[in-house]
């Protein structure tokens, strides 16, 4: 029996909920791309307004919900991370690691 998953094979073939999948994960990764492009044209203070944004969004989760407490840790790291000074090769390292993540 022929594998369904060959890479010439045309998607219309698959099954729909994995085109669906296939399609929502390549979204995903074009809006990653945008907050990363916009996340490195923004200035320090605005950087810092949004981290602070978040923080008050997520500060009213329930504080035994294990994906705030996360958050709270990740933010407050970005927070600190924002304020120390960095060589040029030390922000761009940063900077690519802040782009990762969805604010």
């Amino acid at each position: 029996a022929e594998s369904n998953l060959g890479c010439d094979d045309n998607l219309s073939d698959k099954d729909p909920k994995l085109v669906i999948d296939f399609e929502r994960s390549l979204s995903m990764g074009s809006r990653a791309n945008r907050v990363g492009e916009r996340w490195n044209l923004m200035g320090y203070e605005e950087k810092s307004s949004v981290i602070q944004e978040e923080i008050k969004r997520v500060s009213k989760l329930p504080s035994n919900s294990v994906y705030a407490v996360h958050r709270l840790k990740v933010l407050n790291k970005i927070n600190e991370l924002l304020s120390v000074q960095r060589t040029l090769s030390q922000e761009k390292e940063l900077e690519l690691l802040f782009t990762q993540l969805s604010l």
